[in-house]
């Protein structure tokens, strides 16, 4: 393998710790349209992009209005939402150290570069690749493949952090390895079940890791 040159963030449970207001407004939406409201385990499959979960629980719904009901109520606890312990502190030294690095996420555009803003990483992160017109959202390989054409990476010299066996899917799709992280939305088993190359437990570990897959 190549030397490292792009180091690829998912954002929600990778760098910002959303799995409570997430799930909560996944069951709220379903609830409000179907009068039941799913357990996590329910939603755990279908939790990488609220359009999945629309499909698999609310199908019969317009998914417009699905999705209005979602956003309605995520936007009620949005701005509590913090990045995680040495989130920050990560990808600045990654930067530093001389890593192209960005954001490969299923949320929407806008909304990942305000949050990225507002913490003070627009200077850290090269690209924000998320999902727009054509750009389907994961475990398909777009949002690594727009990536890596936003950063002129090679696959082989990219890796993604992600959360959720969705990540390592999309990353495993655009050739690009995956680096599992457990703080998330995904388990050690699930994602080692889906093939992460490598699993940590925090961003704490990800340089270290980093400095391994380099020396290996």
């Amino acid at each position: 393998m190549p030397k490292l040159d792009a180091i690829f963030f998912d954002l929600d449970g990778t760098l910002r710790d959303t799995e409570a207001v997430v799930y909560d407004a996944m069951q709220h939406a379903v609830e409000v349209h179907t009068g039941t409201r799913p357990a996590r385990h329910e939603l755990r499959p279908h939790v990488h992009h609220h359009t999945a979960v629309h499909k698999a629980l609310v199908s019969s719904v317009p998914v417009d209005d699905f999705v209005d009901t979602y956003r309605g109520k995520l936007h009620q606890t949005w701005d509590d939402v913090a990045m995680f312990a040495a989130a920050a502190e990560t990808v600045q030294l990654l930067s530093r150290t001389g890593y192209t690095l960005a954001v490969v996420t299923s949320a929407s555009r806008q909304g990942s570069i305000e949050f990225v803003r507002k913490w003070g990483l627009d200077d850290y992160f090269d690209a924000i690749s998320a999902v727009v017109e054509g750009i389907r959202p994961k475990p398909a390989p777009d949002l690594v493949l727009q990536a890596l054409s936003l950063t002129g990476c090679h696959p082989d010299a990219a890796i993604l952090v992600g959360d959720l066996p969705a990540d390592v899917t999309c990353a495993h799709a655009a050739g690009v390895r995956c680096i599992g992280i457990t703080h998330g939305f995904g388990s050690r088993e699930e994602l080692e079940a889906a093939g992460a190359d490598y699993v940590v437990d925090s961003l704490t570990e990800i340089p270290t890791l980093i400095e391994r897959i380099e020396a290996a």
